[in-house]
């Protein structure tokens, strides 16, 4: 009688990261169902069994015990020690070849305690076993040779002390599910070893055994190469199994060991591993190699109280070619259901799996000594477990090192990370210890805590990405070291946090610019309460405090790249003191309490000068003039005069405050001098800056800003949405004028910007309201708002912040304009629509074109040389817009060969045009000059435009050479010496060539007869016959371009002595000739120092013939 089970199971992935673990509960579910499903049948079942087989056989013994090797369907059955006696004196069963056909064991042992041995015996074809051992000791089976049993090849029941070893199994049937090789069954002290088992469903099965050794065994394509089951004292060892669907199973057993077993390519089922321990305690597994398997050692779930496992020495290799899941794993200790067991592993490989160890309810282990490497998911995956030790690991080149979840009581000490995307990720991870670890090359996070509680990163290394707490509360980062980072901490929605005497040292990468100070690198407390930043070493980065209260930043020694050192962002209560910074402090917020309640001491020092906060007073006057920084917070009736500051960001910043007066100051060198944010009647009168990056910004509020002096600041006044201001007699060297993107179309029309305003000793022109016209052509910069029709041609503006900047204006043309070194912008434009840019040059500039919520424009026959970054953007809203035919050389630091992953141009969407509609022409860009197989002057493949689109952005047809005479370059003769000369005198040519964008790469000297002169730059010659002639000289650039050629005139004169001419025959045709025949005579003549005038052939037998220089005759 067999039973068999057949469910149906449904395979749930959950798609919560923090929660996957829930999966593994299917996959001890499967497992328990499936080795359930396997179980051999039970004492019952084999009682009656062995009962049907006495009674069948014994009678059918009794008349044929005189079997040979030949007789046809023999089959062996004895009861007891008297019938072995009877029939085998020796007690040696040797030398049968069985071939039956019957439902019945070949041969039957029972009953016997007098030692015996099977050997050469050859077994076919048996329907049930072939050969059955029942109750007996002492015996050896050894030598045989099995094929195409039904059931059980050998059965071995109630016996001890028996001994299978050195046996054949092979071409068996595996149509039973229960097949099985060598099963012992509620047995002592057998012995399985050296056995060759192959193509069956199980191959050894120790059931309710004890004390048994499986040994040496080599199995292949078996469904289940050995199967523990309930069996204790088991040693499993240095068993070789291949190809087989599961290697070793452990079920419901104590103290088994199982031990250098070799298995391979075990991969056929997704939750089966070539190593399963399940419902057993006490168990080692050592010095095991698993090669080429989807899965590698699987402990799970226990009944038992009490759980203690050894994994240790084991080696594990996945292959590439196997189809992972997301929870394959190397080696997995899962007991469930909360029966929390005690494991150790130590001193393992994991290699290629898709998770390297996964340990859930696991308590007072830990894994040392292990390496997990090449792991798709994780290389360490710990859930629900306490009193858990990780400790002297490797792990690398996994997607994330090790992640812990839902656990507490962690030490996870002195591992090695490296080359993943993320290295450690603890989520509910509490009361726990990661310390002394060094995590390498992690290309998107190092540390990540998350919903955790007394918590501690302690004296750890981490390089390439630093650390983010999330949702947590009392942990601790102290004594850590981050280096060569892209970000260095990040804290968010998180209470009493303690960052403290930690060394953060980021990429040196960034420029200390406005626009950069956003993404540099930094560390971030957002969102938190009571935090606190204690005695830090922070190099190339800053601090931000955002919508955070009660935070404390204290000792802290900060050298930024960005603008400032702090930032205090919609943040409240926070205290900073005792800091010594390279930059200064930032305040930003929206409502007054986000600046007016901080405490900001002046034991804080910007290069050993204090920073001073001033907050809700009036009538100040007696500022320090000993200050790095002032700032004033909801302060009024005050007047700052005659103040110094020096290298600071923000040295005066200004915040919700009224009638507050600023004059005479000098700033240098300062990224933003005087910075005002909603503050009102507020008069800046008088002050000087140098070299700054930003002069001047007004934002929102009233000012008046005049009698300003600045120089060399990429942004000279920045005016932010500030209405009624007024802006007269400021010079501007090398800066100007800038309105902000955010600005409204009511701050443009209010502000008064007055034309006594200058950058670079022109005038600024801001034209409002404008239904055509032009601005005067002394133009240092033109501002133009809410216009129409404008015509912006022919202007040369230089060295400025923008050159051309205009907002809500439409149909308006930019021709014919030359811009150079204009820090932020070469033209700007805002909410402009329907206008024409053309025919410019733009070069050495910040950017070139930039286009924010612009639509219908056409941007053509432009060239844009040199810029820093793009030479045409198009930011937010700007799309349906026509660029073609223009130039785009050497900007964005792009190289002379093609990268598809850097461009000259940017687009925020892909709904612009890159080319004429009507001839299909693009544009020409300097790092796409090839291929053009079919010289139609088109490139063969498209230029690609940097985009944040999901869609690639193009240029389909971009130009082989570039477009317009513009671009030709400029040939120049410098002199001819001597100019007249002599002929036979050495005469020097001296030329040169310009191409403003690019190089000369080639000359040609010609004379007036085109004749090749030389084609180097310079030469000398005295090879020019006597007279008038005309020099020409021509000039090739790196675009294969040759410019018109440039002329002059040279004169040689004859030399003082006649030299006297050279006669040369040319040809007498027919020679000889026959008398009376008709003869030709050609000839020539020259003259070094003149011409020829006259010609005289003559014959020594006929005398004079002609005077010219070809003639015929007959006589």
């Amino acid at each position: 009688m067999k039973i068999v089970r057949k469910e149906t199971f449904a395979r749930l992935r959950l798609k919560n990261t923090d929660y996957k673990f829930a999966s593994l509960l299917l996959l001890t579910l499967f497992l328990l169902s499936f080795f359930l499903s396997g179980i051999p049948p039970s004492t019952t079942e084999q009682k009656t069994q062995e009962h049907d087989y006495n009674q069948n056989y014994n009678q059918n013994f009794k008349t044929n015990h005189n079997l040979s090797s030949k007789q046809s369907d023999p089959y062996i059955v004895i009861n007891s020690d008297d019938e072995l006696n009877a029939s085998f004196p020796s007690r040696i069963i040797s030398g049968f070849n069985i071939d039956t056909s019957y439902s019945r064991p070949c041969i039957y042992i029972g009953n016997c305690s007098y030692p015996f041995v099977i050997e050469n015996c050859v077994i076919e074809r048996g329907n049930s076993s072939g050969i059955e051992i029942n109750n007996c000791s002492n015996a050896i089976l050894r030598y045989n040779q099995f094929s195409s049993c039904a059931m059980n090849s050998i059965s071995v029941f109630l016996s001890n002390n028996i001994s299978i070893y050195e046996n054949v199994f092979v071409n068996l049937s595996n149509t039973v599910f229960y097949t099985t090789d060598i099963l012992v069954r509620y047995s002592i002290n057998c012995s399985i070893s050296t056995n060759d088992i192959s193509n069956t469903n199980y191959g050894i099965v120790l059931f309710q055994s004890v004390y048994c050794t499986v040994e040496n065994n080599h199995i292949t394509n078996a469904s289940a190469a050995m199967w523990n089951d309930r069996s204790n004292n088991t040693l499993i060892i240095e068993n070789n199994i291949n190809c087989s669907d599961r290697g070793i199973l452990v079920v419901a057993s104590n103290c088994t060991r199982l031990s250098y077993n070799y298995i391979a390519n075990s991969y056929n089922f997704t939750f089966n591993s070539p190593i399963v321990c399940d419902h057993s305690t006490n168990f080692t597994i050592d010095n095991n190699t698993i090669l080429q398997s989807e899965n590698g050692i699987g402990v799970f779930y226990t009944l038992y109280d009490t759980f203690n496992a050894l994994i240790e020495n084991n080696y594990l290799e996945s292959s590439s070619n196997i189809p992972f899941d997301e929870f394959d794993y190397g080696i997995v200790v899962s007991p469930l259901f909360a029966n929390y067991a005690t494991c150790i592993i130590k001193n393992c490989t994991s290699s290629g799996f898709e998770n390297g160890f996964i340990i859930r309810y696991v308590k007072n282990g830990g894994i040392f000594n292990c390496d997990a490497s090449d792991c798709p998911y994780n290389g360490l995956l710990i859930a629900d477990s306490y009193d858990f030790t990780i400790s002297n690991n490797n792990i690398y080149n996994s997607k994330n090192g090790t992640q812990i979840y839902h656990s507490k009581n962690i030490t996870y000490e002195y591992n090695y990370v490296s080359d993943s995307s993320s290295a450690f990720y603890g989520s509910e991870l509490n009361n726990s210890i990661i310390r002394n670890n060094d995590f390498y090359n992690s290309s998107s996070s190092t540390l990540i805590l998350n919903l955790s509680y007394n918590t501690s990163i302690l004296n750890n290394t981490l390089n390439s990405a630093g650390a983010n707490f999330t949702n947590c509360l009392d942990c601790k980062f102290i004594n850590n070291t981050i280096y060569d980072s892209k970000y260095l901490f990040n804290a968010e929605f998180s209470r009493y946090i303690n960052i403290s005497n930690n060394n953060f040292q980021a990429f040196e990468t960034l420029e200390p610019t406005s626009e950069n100070c956003k993404i540099s690198n930094e560390i971030k407390i957002h969102s938190c309460e009571h935090s606190s930043l204690y005695s830090n070493i922070i190099e190339n980065a800053h601090v931000v405090s955002s919508y955070s209260n009660s935070t404390k930043i204290i000792s802290n020694q900060i050298n930024a790249l960005s603008e400032f050192a702090i930032l205090l962002d919609s943040s409240r209560s926070n205290t900073i003191s005792d800091n010594s910074m390279n930059r200064g402090i930032f305040l930003e917020g929206n409502a007054i309490y986000h600046f007016n309640e901080h405490d900001i001491s002046t034991s804080n020092l910007i290069y050993a000068s204090p920073i001073r906060y001033f907050k809700n007073q009036t009538s100040l006057t007696n500022f320090p003039s000993h200050s790095a920084q002032i700032i004033l917070a909801n302060c009024s009736s005050s007047y700052l005069d005659s103040i110094d500051f020096s290298n600071v960001a923000r040295a005066l910043s200004i915040y919700f405050s009224y009638s507050i007066s600023v004059s005479n100051c000098n700033f240098y060198d300062c990224n933003a001098g005087i910075y005002l944010f909603k503050s009102d009647n507020t008069i800046i009168d008088s002050n000087s800056h140098f070299d700054g990056y930003c002069g001047i910004s007004v934002n929102f509020g009233t000012a008046q800003v005049r009698n300003n002096f600045i120089l060399n600041s990429t942004l000279g006044i920045v005016i932010n949405n500030c209405l009624y201001s007024t802006f007269s007699n400021n010079t501007m060297n090398n800066s100007s004028i800038f309105f902000d993107p955010s600005s409204t179309l009511e701050c443009w029309l209010s502000c008064d910007i007055s034309q006594t305003n200058t950058v670079n000793s022109k005038t600024v022109y801001l034209i409002r309201n404008q239904t055509s016209g032009s601005p005067p052509n002394n133009a240092g910069e033109i501002l133009i708002a809410n216009s129409t029709n404008l015509k912006i041609d022919g202007y040369n503006i230089t060295n400025t912040t923008v050159a051309i900047q205009c907002a809500f204006s439409s149909y308006l043309e930019f021709t014919n304009n030359s811009i150079s070194y204009a820090n932020f912008y070469a033209i700007y434009l805002a909410s402009c629509n329907n206008s024409l840019i053309k025919n410019n040059i733009i070069k050495y500039s910040n950017k070139g074109i930039f286009l924010l919520y612009c639509r219908y424009n056409t941007i053509t026959e432009n060239i844009v040389y040199s810029c820093t970054r793009y030479a045409l953007e198009f930011s937010n809203g700007s799309t349906t817009n026509y660029i073609y035919l223009n130039n785009f050389i050497s900007n964005n630091n792009v190289s002379s060969t093609y990268n598809s992953n850097k461009s000259q141009a940017f687009q925020l969407t892909t709904l612009n045009t890159w080319i004429n509609i009507l001839n299909q022409k693009g544009n020409f860009w300097s790092d796409l000059r090839q291929p053009d197989s079919d010289s139609n002057g088109i490139i063969d493949i498209r230029y690609n435009i940097d985009t944040k689109d999901s869609q690639p952005s193009y240029d389909p047809y971009p130009l082989a050479r570039p477009y317009g005479n513009a671009m030709l370059p400029i040939s120049n003769i410098i002199s001819i010496t001597p100019n007249p000369a002599t002929f036979g005198e050495n005469i020097t040519f001296v030329g040169s060539g310009i191409q403003q964008f690019g190089t000369i790469i080639a000359y040609y000297w010609a004379d007036e007869f085109a004749n090749l002169l030389s084609t180097n730059a310079s030469f000398t010659t005295s090879d020019l016959s006597p007279g008038i002639h005309i020099i020409q000289l021509m000039v090739q650039d790196d675009f294969d371009l040759w410019s018109a050629p440039a002329s002059a005139f040279l004169t040689v004169n004859p030399s003082s002595e006649n030299m006297p001419p050279t006669a040369s025959i040319s040809y007498i045709t027919p020679s000889p000739a026959i008398s009376g025949q008709i003869i030709s005579f050609s000839g020539s003549g020259s003259d070094p120092d003149g011409s020829i005038i006259a010609y005289n052939w003559s014959s020594n037998i006929s005398g004079f013939l002609s005077n010219s220089p070809y003639f015929t005759t007959s006589s």
